[in-house]
């Protein structure tokens, strides 16, 4: 029950931290919007020599969608892309607009998508009973 607790509240403390840092951006000085999406991966190993300790890690993923590759002169022939530089979504999580570029009015697909990964490991977490 307290390796679970345990495991419970280091997942926690990785997603108020994700959170933290999503307000910072928006709420800072910066000028551009960003979408990104973070995805965390816990990870449980056991360690043989004990069995009350045990080894976790977890990675954070953040997803950024960088400039928009669709050919708008697809159905003449040629190749051109519009110059949107990132995705900016028209809406807000939740709605229809998510997904679409307020810039460009494409889908997300169209943008290039950029994953930057982050592992942290805790070693020997004590599970006493």
């Amino acid at each position: 029950m307290k390796s679970s607790l345990n495991l419970y509240i280091s997942f926690y403390t990785v997603i108020s931290w994700i959170i933290k840092a999503s307000l910072v951006t928006i709420l800072g000085e910066t000028t551009t919007l960003e979408m990104k999406r973070n995805k965390v991966v816990v990870k449980k190993g056991d360690d043989e020599s004990s069995q009350n300790t045990t080894t976790s890690s977890y990675v954070v993923r953040t997803i950024r969608y960088a400039e928009c590759q669709r050919n708008v002169a697809a159905n003449v022939g040629g190749f051109a892309v519009d110059g949107c530089r990132e995705f900016m979504p028209s809406g807000d999580e939740g709605s229809g607009g998510e997904l679409t570029c307020a810039a460009c009015g494409c889908h997300r697909n169209f943008h290039r998508r950029e994953e930057e990964a982050v592992e942290a490991v805790n070693d020997h977490i004590s599970c006493a009973d």
